[in-house]
């Protein structure tokens, strides 16, 4: 179903903005005395060449909609003096105090202390930072404080980033919480990632670990080793991710660029703040909704096609989310429990309202709709019967009696059984205000959401090939390197562009730096892509981010781009439900192979994925490191065998990747072995055309769209004359080999 978005406080973007225009970022929320808490730095506004911020600020609220500025924290009251690189802050709160942790740059981390309550005033009780520069083997910045549910409330600092070969730290703090109580000790995280930042969490006794751009592993010890899980939120940036629970509710808070969305060029160093909710799987796994990402938490519309139980703003404590197929359900529902809704806008008079429940139980239960809270005026109610079962959902609908306008509805629960039912979703119903304004698909990464600082994407081709002999959707178009027609290959932009332009799958070329991050990258140099020199593999992570990409369609339009990563390329593929169309290259060294099969296994699309190799002994590791993994053997049209399709077959691999230029008859053998066929590099439609009659399976293109150069050779000529002479081969091997018998 389709929900319409709630486009009150967008402000010329596609999102709901809690903090328009004020440079609110690196958000930190805490729960003090039954009100939310901000702790946030302060961007200074849009066209800044870097991060440049002059003070910290402190907000709080009651609802998460509507924020009060509490306090502004300024660097002249700290060691620092003036000061504009007031990096991220984190509070915690002990024996009646509360404390505000503040990095400088990415060099040092102090602690001010207040007595009066979270507002402050604060006290630079220390004169001199708490984490002096490189007290440990990361840059002694983004603190966070975490303060676990033991015996003791033991509190712990966590800081630094995992760029390089660099690792966060974390140390016990003592019971003054301005001291460390132990010398730094390296968080390890198993097939981690290169990020900054990091938040810690804990939920049923197991500690979560976050990383800024939304990564995330879990231990049983906080000090790890922590296991990869996978990203909770994937957003334009993703910027300083954190967990909060507010009134039985679990969220996640981030910041993204303030003009997003806005199609013009994205300024990272303005920034505004988000918030979701987050919801446990029964495995562990956090998730978020993409459509709450656009619509805000903590207000809605009656004219939404419905509202989801688990984006209650407050719940009785003992409700819990339950899984219900691909979403969630409230159980543990007991006697007097209640369900609120806050702010719902364009409630008809006399709405009509429609719930979807289950009632496992013999005996019914009572639902009743109050306004506003559990003592508010009664607008209806509603008895459920058995459903037959707490799996088997029906549908009541509720006669309401009240005014229009915008409040909030209260779902309280009567019944007699321990658990009286389970709610899955409401909605209003013969509602003359659905479909007034249907919100546009929404995905984790728009059209600009992973590009650089300043970069956008020009306006792409609406659909990939024209053609009345291939009939749309039945063989699968692969967008080589990218639309490397229109964006530099091997790019974020070339690969947002395919998602853009309805491609199935998108192809790219792996290589790994020197110090194991895999990046997308066609030569095993930088120097035909990139500014550098040198190869890829004598170069570390952090050294390739200093070059910027100079080769490509379109360049001019990218200053400033940026070698991408395999996870980042993977997340674009997400987002626009491209399948990833991987090539590891032969160079590669197969012992590295476990990397590239952690990477893809800690994916949950990994269904998605295929990698190709040119590598033999590659595409044999790699399957027996993910045997549902699809692995195809590559192959160019230089000395193909029939024994090509016997080692792909032997070795249990899925398919195989074949050149353009290999003969009509040697297509047909591959497709006649049972073997997926994919065929590489299409630029023509009557090649496609043709390759479309001998059964392949999926066609990589650069753009079959695009014009050939004055004077050029099709590909169909150059098939002929392939075809001819692999024929005139086959016919002399043939002819030797009845001499030979």
């Amino acid at each position: 179903m389709k929900r319409e978005a709630d486009k009150s406080n967008m402000t010329g973007g596609d999102f709901y903005r809690i903090f328009p225009d004020m440079g609110v970022c690196d958000p930190h929320v805490h729960i003090y005395n039954g009100k939310a808490w901000l702790f946030s730095t302060h961007d200074r506004g849009p066209g800044q060449p870097i991060f440049r911020m002059d003070d910290w600020r402190i907000f709080s609220s009651d609802d998460l909609v509507n924020w009060k500025l509490e306090a502004t924290v300024r660097p002249e009251d700290t060691f620092l003096g003036p000061c504009e690189e007031c990096y991220a802050v984190d509070s915690a709160r002990r024996n009646g105090k509360y404390y505000f942790y503040f990095s400088h740059q990415q060099f040092r981390t102090g602690v001010m202390v207040s007595e009066k309550g979270p507002a402050g005033p604060y006290n630079d009780v220390l004169g001199e930072p708490l984490l002096p520069p490189r007290l440990a083997e990361t840059p002694s910045y983004d603190p966070t404080v975490f303060v676990d549910d033991d015996e003791n409330q033991t509190p712990y600092i966590m800081w630094g980033y995992t760029l390089g070969t660099d690792h966060y730290y974390i140390a016990r703090l003592n019971e003054d919480m301005i001291s460390l109580a132990e010398e730094p000790k390296m968080v390890e995280i198993e097939n981690g990632w290169q990020n900054d930042a990091s938040w810690i969490s804990k939920f049923g006794g197991v500690y979560y670990l976050n990383s800024h751009e939304g990564d995330y592993a879990t231990s049983n010890s906080i000090y790890g080793p922590y296991s990869y899980r996978g990203k909770i939120c994937q957003d334009c940036f993703t910027d300083h991710g954190t967990f909060f629970t507010f009134r039985n509710q679990l969220y996640f808070t981030y910041a993204v660029p303030e003009n997003f969305g806005r199609n013009e060029p994205l300024d990272r160093y303005f920034r505004t703040m988000k918030i979701v909710y987050a919801h446990l799987k029964e495995n562990g796994e956090i998730v978020t909704d993409d459509f709450i990402k656009k619509v805000g938490v903590g207000h809605y519309d009656a004219g939404w096609d419905f509202i989801e139980s688990e984006w209650y703003f407050d719940a009785s404590d003992g409700i819990v989310k339950k899984e219900n197929g691909d979403g969630f359900t409230l159980a543990e529902i007991t006697n007097g429990a209640h369900v609120t809704f806050p702010k719902i806008k364009n409630v008809p008079e006399k709405a009509k309202l429609r719930i979807c429940v289950s009632n496992g139980n013999d005996a019914p239960c009572t639902v009743e709709i109050r306004k506003e809270n559990e003592n508010g005026r009664l607008l209806g109610t509603c008895t459920v019967e058995s459903t037959g079962g707490f799996d088997a959902y029906q549908a009541f609908d509720v006669q309401l009696k009240n005014t229009a306008g915008t409040f909030g509805l209260c779902f309280v629960f009567k019944s007699e059984s321990p658990e009286a039912l389970r709610f899955d979703r409401f909605s209003f119903i013969e509602n003359p205000m659905k479909g007034r304004m249907t919100m546009k698909k929404a995905i984790s990464v728009s059209l600009t959401a992973l590009l650089p600082l300043g970069l956008s994407v020009p306006a792409f081709a609406a659909s990939i090939y024209e053609s009345d002999q291939i009939p749309t959707g039945s063989v699968r178009m692969i967008a080589h390197m990218g639309y490397s027609a229109v964006a530099p290959a091997n790019t974020l932009p070339s690969y947002i562009a395919a998602g853009e332009s309805d491609f199935w799958g998108a192809e790219c070329d792996i290589q790994r730096t020197a110090d194991g991050v895999w990046i997308l990258m066609h030569n095993d140099t930088v120097d035909a892509m990139t500014d550098g020199t040198g190869p890829v593999i004598e170069k570390t992570y952090a050294e390739m981010m200093e070059l910027n990409v100079d080769a490509g369609n379109n360049i001019d339009q990218y200053p400033g781009l940026k070698v991408a990563t395999l996870q980042q390329y993977l997340d674009v593929c997400k987002a626009y439900g491209l399948h990833p169309v991987i090539e590891i290259k032969a160079n590669a060294d197969p012992v590295y192979m476990d990397e590239v099969a952690a990477i893809l296994s800690a994916r949950a699309e990994k269904d998605m994925f295929y990698v190709i190799s040119f590598g033999r002994e590659i595409c044999v590791r790699m399957k027996t490191l993910m045997p549902e993994l699809r692995v195809y053997y590559l192959i160019s049209y230089e000395d193909v065998s029939r024994e090509d399709i016997d080692f792909a077959l032997e070795s249990g691999l899925d398919g195989m990747d074949i050149h353009v230029f290999l003969p009509e008859d040697y297509v047909k053998d591959v497709v006649n072995s049972g073997l997926d066929v994919f065929v590489w590099t299409i630029d023509d439609l009557d090649n496609a055309e043709r390759l479309y009659n001998l059964g392949v399976n999926a066609i990589t293109t650069n753009s079959l769209t695009q014009e050939k150069p004055e004077g050029s050779i099709s590909q169909k000529t150059k098939w002929f004359f392939r075809d001819f002479f692999y024929k005139i081969k086959m016919s002399f091997k043939t002819l030797i080999d009845k001499i030979k018998n």
